[in-house]
């Protein structure tokens, strides 16, 4: 699976704290480019990125443009996955 993410995206990305193996990996094999990146992996790793990313929404971890920037991303990832 292959999802394009903006600046804001992948930046928030980078302050999330305690990713699983795979979230992780995601996001350190990213390819990154003028626009943003592009995360690429199997869909157990975005599985388990957009798991963190909701119990981190739940849990009131992140606010404000973080916040939007990551539930934006989910929503991407699922649109992608079908």
């Amino acid at each position: 699976m292959k999802v394009s993410i903006t600046q804001t995206q992948y930046f928030a990305l980078n302050d999330l704290r305690g990713l699983r193996e795979r979230a992780h990996m995601l996001l350190m094999c990213s390819i990154l480019s003028e626009r943003g990146a592009v995360l690429e992996g199997p869909k157990e790793a975005f599985r388990e990125l957009t798991e963190h990313i909701n119990e981190d929404l739940c849990e009131a971890m992140l606010t404000g443009g973080k916040a939007t920037a990551l539930s934006a991303l989910c929503l991407k990832i699922r649109a992608s996955s079908r």
